[in-house]
Formats: structure tokens, sequence, C-alpha cells
């Protein structure tokens, strides 16, 4: 994998990044198989890219790209939402990140890419002194995330209040 490492490099993210990082939202949702129907897929994604450039440029989202070497092709990302938390007993920190879009396109995979981006977040998160950064994690990506520091929890719900009106 050490020669892996020259053939990509990882970097952050800037506004005008915001298509790349919509593609690679869109193309993970395809992979696990809950994007929209193949008719909405290009709404979603401009969707997706207002939304991403947006936070971009508000600080409400870091992100990561990475590129290969050679071209400069976006072959993975990650992107962390920042937001307010209340403080607990535990963790009396009031900003967290929520880490999603954690993508590899499939040629690229098992040469260290998610792993890359996540050690990225999370040195960032170390460096905004973030309270904790969560995620959902695929069954496939949880020893990468393990790695990283990540445990599991089973204490969390939700209700989805939009989904009939998915973009």
């Amino acid at each position: 994998m050490s020669d892996d490492l020259h053939l990509y490099r990882v970097r952050r993210a800037t506004p005008g990044d915001a298509t790349e990082l919509a593609r690679c939202r869109a193309a993970m949702f395809r992979v696990i198989d809950i994007a929209a129907p193949a008719a909405h897929t290009g709404h979603f994604e401009t969707y997706c890219e207002d939304t991403i450039a947006h936070y971009l440029s508000t600080g409400s989202v870091v992100a990561w790209l990475a590129e290969a070497s050679s071209t400069g092709e976006t072959i993975g990302s990650a992107t962390m939402l920042i937001f307010p938390r209340l403080p607990t007993p535990r963790n009396p920190g009031t900003v967290e990140g929520y880490l999603g879009t954690v993508f590899v396109h499939e040629r690229w995979r098992r040469r260290g890419i998610a792993t890359a981006v996540t050690t990225a977040a999370v040195a960032y998160a170390h460096e905004a002194d973030l309270a904790r950064v969560r995620l959902h994690a695929e069954p496939a990506a949880r020893a990468i995330y393990e790695r990283a520091g990540f445990v599991a929890r089973d204490n969390e719900m939700e209700v989805d209040l939009i989904a009939s009106n998915a973009v």
C-alpha cells in the first residue's frame, strides 16, 4: 500500500469543488442503492451541489477530495457537517461534526483512500476542537472507521420527516 500513497493526494475542498463533491455523493447513494429514481438523479446531484457550495462557503461543511496524482481526477471524498450541540456531563464541547459521503470510486478502492480522507477529517476535528464526530457506516466500511477511533452506538433513532418529498 505504501506505493499507492503516491498515486493520489488528499486536499481540503473549496466551494469551487461542490460539483465533484455532489458527484461523489450521488455515486455513493447509487452504490448503497438508496438513490432517488434515475429520473430524479440529476436533480438530486444539482441540489447537493448547490447545498454543498453554500455550506462550504459558510463554514458549516468541511470537505476533502482525493485526487489521482497523474490526472487530478476526483477518486474519492469526505464531507463533514459542523453544527452546534448542547454540552453533556461527559462531553462539555459545544460543536460537533457529522462525517458523511466518505466515498471512493470502485476502481480506486482498497488503496487506503477512504482511510486517508477519514484521517484528514478526524485530524481537522481535533484541530478545530470539535466535541465529537458521528457517522453512519456501511458494514463493509466499519473497519476503516474503527481504525480511526470510531465506536459503534446502539442508542440512536430517527424519524424521517421528508422522505415522501425527496429531491
